[in-house]
């Protein structure tokens, strides 16, 4: 078996990175870096088993689209407003704390979108 090489990553005052695989070293500039994300959150969405945790997870189940995105709502106890989870099969979950006002603006922008696209089909 092959000894496992170690990705280093090593920032430099330049505003570049330096990212060593055994003997090898590169440095890349910010976006560089970006590029490579975008490409390993690709190919990541691509492999099992899934970043995206099961449902168990989420009561109720989290809501699914065909692109492998996921989204549920957590309750915080103790803090008012939700946490909005959304779940990309490249990155994982992200979650973000919503207080009440947001959550009022969240759903006014929503249904503002949505009125928006019924009137441009009609």
């Amino acid at each position: 078996m092959a000894e496992k090489k170690v990705v280093k990553f090593t920032p430099n005052k330049d505003n570049t990175v330096s990212i060593a695989l055994g003997r090898e070293e590169t440095k890349m500039t910010p976006d560089e870096v970006t590029n490579i994300i975008h490409a390993l959150v690709a190919m990541r969405q691509q492999m099992i088993p899934p970043v995206v945790a099961p449902d168990a997870v989420f009561s109720p189940p989290a809501a699914s689209h065909p692109t492998g995105m996921r989204w549920s709502t957590l309750g915080v106890k103790g803090q008012s407003g939700v946490d909005i989870a959304i779940g990309h099969p490249g990155f994982g979950w992200l979650s973000m704390h919503q207080s009440p006002t947001e959550l009022k603006r969240l759903i006014s922008e929503l249904l503002r979108c949505e009125q928006n696209e019924t009137a441009t089909k009609q």
